[in-house]
């Protein structure tokens, strides 16, 4: 390539050029960005050049001639041609393979060592001749979290899970993205990525699972994309590691602040979601669909649901609906969740209903060490796993927040304080089971390289020990994400404040009888961002 890149002309527009001509533009700040012919990408370039010693010097002369655009048909085009022949040289995904009978072999051991259907399906697409990405999606209540959990698994030690949020990541026995690659809370770009102890663990993966990607912000997507391509030293998407992602961007969207918001226009993405990362459109993603809703059985029930999560209501849809609206007095609802929209919603309930029970209160408190007792940081929980302090009484409706380990109760069951001790609390259960909780246990988990046995292993950097109990009059919507329960009553107050929230907090009960409104819904609370609904058509 020449020693220095040739100017644009004065008509060059960077949004939409000859058909895969990608340009760099320098920002005031030094960060490259890279544009194709139809929309942003983000300043990830470096990494998509086969030579990166010719990047520097391209860069150096670029800085050193103050050009504000330049053409770049060497580095990040003959990347994407690279990749696109690789994809187009691999076999029909649906041809018949010599692997044939191993893949029968494999979904057959995964069947019968107790693994599901959909884990069996998943097997079929991870053949490891396509290195596509794969999203694994489904409506609420399909069994997402359940194959993740026997996916992980059964890859072992080769494999790490990752989710956006402390408490994903507790749940699905890993560790946060920030934490693991050690990036910043902030917008990343390329000079964010910096070195550590993940390498060693990175550079042995063969699978990286994350969990809840419709909370992942695209820039983080690209970030993982570069740290993976820098452990493995390898230019293909992700380093070449099998990548796998389970959510449903009609439920959970990317959590992103006012000051962050900001920042993305000046990073190019078009939207902060997780499939409008760069890396995507050099690597298209392959999807699985989970199709079988187990939540809900009733046929009616499960499509007005569906009509909700693609925000399609009908007008007899809101009529259905409205019938359930019901002005329900404190013992009428006396073994119904509420499920508010607002935190300070649910927490007046709560404590509303905690005051006009006679007995005195019993404060617990929790025990912590490592990483659940740092004030911040990108490594810490950020909200507990149950609350500090609790506050019970005799006669307090609580919601268990943690699966018991001799299987008495599950993560969301429901039930009544009979009696409190400083060793115990003593739960009638909606069932009629009487147990007796015990503090438990919360245990966060890091990744590291063992070098002596050549293995990825997790170990212990936090505990958390605290009663797996909450006051559970009511419960935020968020917090009802992943539970299923008999009866909720739907409080959304000044109505619904993100897309995807009335559709959580319906899909949540079984049954339409069960569910009940305490007012109408409006066209403003069924929300549904279009960039969601163009994104999940283009893959369906």
């Amino acid at each position: 390539m020449s020693s220095t890149p040739p100017a644009p002309t004065a008509s060059a527009d960077p949004l939409h050029t000859d058909a895969g001509l990608h340009l760099l533009r320098f920002t005031r700040d030094g960060d490259l960005l890279v544009f194709d012919d139809k929309r942003p990408g983000e300043g990830f370039a470096q990494f998509y050049s086969l030579e990166r010693n010719e990047l520097r010097k391209f860069v150096r002369d670029a800085v050193r001639t103050k050009l504000e655009r330049v053409r770049n048909r060497d580095l990040c085009q003959s990347a994407f041609d690279r990749y696109r022949a690789y994809l187009a040289s691999l076999p029909p995904e649906k041809t018949p393979t010599p692997r044939k009978a191993v893949q029968a072999a494999r979904r057959m051991a995964a069947v019968e060592s107790g693994g599901s259907a959909e884990l069996a399906e998943l097997y079929d697409r991870l053949d490891v001749r396509d290195p596509r990405p794969l999203f694994v999606t489904g409506r609420a209540g399909t069994g997402k979290s359940t194959v993740l959990r026997q996916l992980a698994a059964a890859q072992g030690n080769t494999c790490v899970v990752l989710a956006p949020t402390g408490l994903a990541a507790l749940n699905a026995g890993g560790q946060t993205i920030h934490s693991f690659f050690r990036f910043p809370l902030k917008p990343l770009t390329a000079r964010d990525i910096q070195g550590g102890k993940w390498l060693q663990v990175a550079k042995k993966l063969t699978m990286l699972i994350i969990d809840e990607i419709s909370m992942v912000r695209a820039d983080v997507v690209d970030g993982i994309d570069v740290a993976m391509r820098m452990a493995k030293g390898n230019d293909l998407p992700f380093g070449g590691v099998r990548v796998v992602m389970f959510g449903d961007p009609f439920q959970l969207p990317p959590i992103v602040s006012k000051e962050q918001a900001s920042a993305f226009g000046d990073l190019w993405y078009e939207t902060p979601h997780f499939f409008d990362a760069a890396v995507f459109k050099y690597a298209p993603l392959s999807t699985v669909e989970f199709r079988t809703v187990y939540r809900q059985r009733d046929p009616v029930w499960v499509a007005l649901l569906d009509r909700v999560r693609t925000a399609t209501l009908t007008g007899d849809d809101y009529q259905l609906l409205h019938t359930r609206i019901t002005h329900a007095t404190d013992d009428e609802l006396d073994e119904t969740i509420i499920l508010a929209a607002r935190r300070l919603d649910a927490e007046r309930v709560n404590q509303r209903r905690l005051d006009a029970l006679d007995d005195a209160p019993v404060t617990l408190s929790a025990e912590r060490s490592g990483t659940f007792s740092a004030a911040g940081g990108s490594g810490a929980v950020k909200q507990d796993p149950a609350p500090d302090p609790l506050q019970l009484k005799r006669g307090a409706r609580v919601m268990f927040v943690k699966n018991d380990p001799e299987e008495n109760w599950v993560n969301g069951s429901l039930g009544e304080v009979q009696a409190i001790s400083a060793t115990g609390v003593i739960v009638k259960l909606d069932s009629g089971a009487i147990v007796t909780v015990e503090a438990q246990e919360w245990q966060q988990l890091e990744y590291w390289y063992d070098d002596e046995a050549d293995e990825i292993r997790q170990k212990v950097v936090g505990r958390y020990t605290q009663m797996p109990l909450q006051l559970a009059w009511a419960v935020t919507i968020h917090k009802s994400q992943g539970l299923t329960f008999d009866r909720v009553h739907v409080h959304l107050g000044r109505g619904a404040f993100s897309a995807g929230q009335t559709y959580v907090a319906l899909s949540r009960c079984r049954t339409m009888e069960g569910m009940t409104l305490e007012s109408p819904i409006g066209a403003g609370d069924v929300r549904c961002d279009p960039r969601v609904v163009e994104f999940m058509g283009r893959i369906a």
